[in-house]
């Protein structure tokens, strides 16, 4: 059992003066450790009673590491304005915002040019094309994945997106279904399909058992080094 305590509890300078977002937890461990979670928080996991001069001097030591996994980790506030970066299929874009009487969004090089009615907004625009694009790719993605396990299926599955923020994707074979994160139509299409066909196998086999990564593996060689890439982007990315 962990008891979380508010950052005003317990002051840590150096993560501070790093403006670094950051938890404790106490709990009944040896050992101090330190992990991001998936809102780009720093959770620190100390024993009861160590003092905190102790976990300041352990930060110290792994401050390098704190600073470059929460670049990675970090929350992105978006303010959709020019020149802000978007990533589409794992490419960055920069937005150009301009106001128009129909919206739409046009990909050109490395430009995301987005139009706006003046009685709309360009998040809702992009937000709006986001779900289009991410039913159309998705849907293309699915089919093909279908059609090399074919062998293994007797119907079509269905897709849902959803907007998750803490998972890529699940399944319901009871139900025939795949329910695969918004936020995928951000990362590499290669990824997309990694994350395709990890859900038709769990299809196969519900749990991750040998035989359920020895059927991964005849679609997905180098499903550990997808796996490590796709820990880079966020489930939650807008």
């Amino acid at each position: 059992m962990e008891t979380k305590l508010n950052k005003r509890n317990i002051q840590l300078k150096l993560l501070q003066n790093n403006n670094i977002p950051y938890i404790v937890n106490e709990a009944k461990t040896n050992r101090l450790s330190l992990r991001f979670n998936r809102e780009g928080v720093l959770v620190v996991r100390k024993p009861i009673h160590m003092p905190c001069d102790k976990m300041e001097l352990f930060i110290e030591k792994n401050i390098e590491w704190v600073l470059k996994n929460y670049s990675v980790y970090k929350k992105v506030e978006r303010n959709y304005l020019d020149e802000e970066e978007y990533l589409y299929l794992g490419k960055k874009y920069y937005l150009s915002i301009n106001e128009n009487k129909h919206q739409a969004v046009h990909l050109h090089e490395n430009k995301m040019y987005v139009f706006v009615p003046k009685n709309q907004t360009a998040e809702k625009v992009i937000e709006k094309w986001k779900k289009e694009e991410a039913e159309k790719v998705l849907s293309e993605i699915l089919y093909a994945c279908f059609k090399k396990m074919d062998e293994y299926f007797n119907i079509y599955p269905k897709l849902e997106i959803k907007a998750y923020k803490a998972r890529w994707g699940t399944c319901y074979p009871k139900k025939n279904k795949i329910s695969l994160n918004l936020s995928l139509i951000h990362v590499d299409i290669d990824l997309i399909e990694y994350v395709m066909f990890h859900e038709l196998c769990h299809f196969i086999h519900l749990d991750h058992s040998p035989l359920f990564h020895k059927t991964l593996r005849k679609y997905v060689p180098d499903e550990t080094k997808k796996r490590q890439r796709l820990k880079k982007y966020k489930c939650y990315y807008k």
